[in-house]
């Protein structure tokens, strides 16, 4: 912390009088480095594409990858939606798909909520190529309207919000593992983005309709609703509630009580590809939040599990009462800033987080980096900067050993970045005290 503070204390210092001249430089150089990791994704995207012959890539997997399983799940739901969740009908027809074309796709069960499969059921009237083109297009679509959403309720200029869209596609679990992927991370992004908009005009009740939306993927927002619990949100929860219970008939009345009872079920066991077994290293692969962390510590599942939902349950603690706690809600806080950090805190505690939902936290790094710009925030700043480019910097090298054992970075990353950002709560406004906290939010 002494060494954090030191070198925030030389940079204000060399900062003072020149800080536009600095964020111009500091700019430029970011610039480039984004312009570079969009570069070396590109060339691997048109490399693997290149020359593909329709539907397979030459490593013999689909175009698109991911995306195999959502045409499957709309393919049934136009037969038989009660085959939805049977595994061995999504099997046989990735199989079938798979022997038209020659690719080699191992199996990738669909366990969205019945709802997703029927929206994507239209796109099964195309072949699997044209039907991707249609699902990239539109997942662009809901990631540049949710950065709009963003740069408004932020209130950030064109030429920052030009350069936000530089750093997001330069991601790489945006541009491959969501974007060429083939998943549906876009979606939880504009999600993310509707509900910020909503707060930052205080209209809890519409925000919290739009979090019922995240019935898509409902255990990276869970721990959010906690939070609204324990913050006492009674219309952003109303609102939550009404639109979830509306979700949740619709998902019965289309696929039935079993349906829903083989989603649970198979859902609870698919996390981290459980149901799985042929690819025992999935999770180092593509697990990303503290659940992964728990597993690659050579903990048995049931035991990750365990430990997991103890940690989670005292990191909830440390931030209620030690960050947000005795502050009546919240409320002198800036609303963008408690929404990042319980954003952000609600994904990496998830069992189901994976390296394409890490889009999701694009959102809150930038709104993050909006506050670091327009105010003084002490080593939190310095150390949330230093975590920005760990998460970029994670998948350029994929693997970190320490005392033995093997670690994916991306989850250490992630890891960093919650520390960072709790970190940054503490400088900003542990020692300035609740006066600071209402001059900050005017400002916002």
């Amino acid at each position: 912390m002494r060494i954090l503070s030191s070198v925030y204390r030389l940079m204000h210092a060399c900062a003072a009088g020149q800080r536009k001249r600095l964020l111009r430089a500091a700019a430029a150089l970011l610039a480039g480095f984004f312009l570079g990791m969009l570069a070396l994704s590109l060339k691997v995207i048109v490399t693997a594409y290149r020359d593909s012959g329709g539907i397979v890539l030459p490593n013999k997997q689909f175009v698109g990858g991911d995306f195999a399983a959502f045409y499957t799940a709309g393919k049934i739901v136009r037969e038989n939606r009660f085959e939805l969740y049977d595994f061995e009908v999504q099997r046989r027809m990735q199989s079938e798909l798979g022997a038209k074309s020659g690719a080699q796709n191992k199996f990738l069960p669909f366990c969205y909520p019945p709802l997703v499969a029927l929206l994507v059921a239209p796109l099964a009237e195309f072949s699997l190529l044209h039907a991707f083109y249609v699902w990239l297009i539109l997942s662009v679509f809901l990631f540049l309207s949710g950065s709009v959403l963003a740069a408004r309720s932020l209130k950030i200029p064109l030429g920052a919000s030009l350069f936000f869209l530089l750093a997001a596609f330069s991601f790489q679990p945006l541009i491959m593992d969501s974007l060429a992927g083939g998943q549906a991370s876009c979606l939880g992004f504009f999600i993310g983005a509707l509900v910020l908009f909503f707060l930052k005009n205080k209209n809890d009740a519409a925000a919290g309709v739009c979090l019922a939306l995240s019935y898509y993927k409902p255990p990276l927002f869970a721990l959010y609703v906690v939070f609204l619990l324990l913050d006492r949100r009674w219309k952003m929860l109303a609102g939550f509630c009404g639109a979830g219970a509306l979700l949740v008939w619709l998902s019965v009345l289309f696929a039935g009580l079993e349906g829903i009872r083989e989603l649970i079920f198979r859902g609870a066991r698919y996390t981290y590809a459980g149901g799985l077994p042929d690819d025992p290293t999935f999770m180092l692969r593509e697990g990303a939040g503290l659940f992964a962390l728990c597993e690659m510590l050579s903990f048995a599942p049931r035991s990750a599990q365990a430990v997991s939902c103890a940690a989670a349950l005292l990191i909830i603690i440390f931030i209620r009462q030690k960050l947000l706690g005795g502050r009546e809600d919240a409320g002198r806080l800036p609303v963008e800033l408690v929404f990042a950090l319980q954003f952000s805190v609600s994904i990496f505690l998830s069992p189901h987080v994976l390296m394409h939902d890490l889009v999701l936290v694009l959102l809150p790094v930038l709104i993050a980096a909006v506050h670091l710009v327009r105010f003084e925030t002490g080593a939190g700043g310095v150390c949330c900067v230093l975590s920005m480019f760990f998460l970029y910097f994670a998948f350029l090298f994929p693997e970190v050993r320490l005392a033995g054992l093997t670690f994916n970075a991306a989850s250490l990353a992630f890891a960093s970045w919650i520390f960072s950002l709790s970190l940054l709560f503490m400088c900003s406004f542990a020692e300035s005290g609740p006066d600071q906290g209402e001059l900050m939010k005017a400002k916002s």
